[in-house]
């Protein structure tokens, strides 16, 4: 009778011991496959960042750049180009009018007003760099809509800058005019 309650006891005891490997092994092949998850995880957000990474460095490589350079400056003087021509073209018509009195400054102010407009709703329409990159096509939109802006600037500070010299000219001539009058009728005898 007491080995039969020995070896009861004893396959009690196994059966614990048992119970509580099953329970290791349970939490460890849980604890293995959460890793395992984690892993996969992070591998495919790795493979996606160096997917990523070439996608970037083929869209910012010199031959692309210069790509995106010289389609966007080509199309910002072909259109900064069409656009004063067309205002010359009004000025020429209005002969002394008011566009052609202005001319200059308003072959300016469409190109500042657009191209610096067009610009900001480029980049604040522009997705997420984490979501998707800008094509090509759009990179060279944004850069003739920024020289385009540029050349309206450059465009107002000439016109300033050619309004300025000509009115101090003109105030000199003026100056010399009057100056030669007041000589002009200083000479002359006065009529009685």
């Amino acid at each position: 009778m007491a080995s039969s309650e020995l070896e009861k006891a004893a396959f009690r005891e196994l059966q614990a011991k048992n119970k509580d490997l099953m329970e290791m092994v349970k939490q460890a092949t849980t604890e293995t496959a959460a890793v395992m998850r984690e892993r996969d995880k992070l591998q495919m957000e790795q493979t996606k960042r160096l997917d990523m990474m070439k996608q970037v460095q083929g869209q910012v490589s010199p031959g692309t750049q210069v790509q995106i350079d010289l389609i966007g400056g080509g199309f910002a003087l072909l259109s900064t180009e069409l656009l004063n021509w067309g205002i010359r073209a009004a000025g020429d018509w209005s002969k002394t009018g008011w566009i052609a009195r202005n001319n200059d400054l308003l072959q300016s102010i469409p190109h500042i007003g657009l191209g610096t407009l067009v610009y900001i709703a480029e980049m604040c329409m522009r997705p997420s760099p984490d979501k998707k990159l800008p094509s090509r096509w759009r990179l060279a939109f944004s850069e003739a809509a920024k020289l385009f802006a540029y050349s309206g600037f450059g465009n107002l500070a000439r016109a300033v800058r050619y309004r300025i010299q000509n009115g101090k000219s003109i105030q000199e001539d003026n100056a010399a005019l009057r100056a030669e009058l007041a000589a002009l009728k200083a000479s002359t005898p006065k009529a009685a």
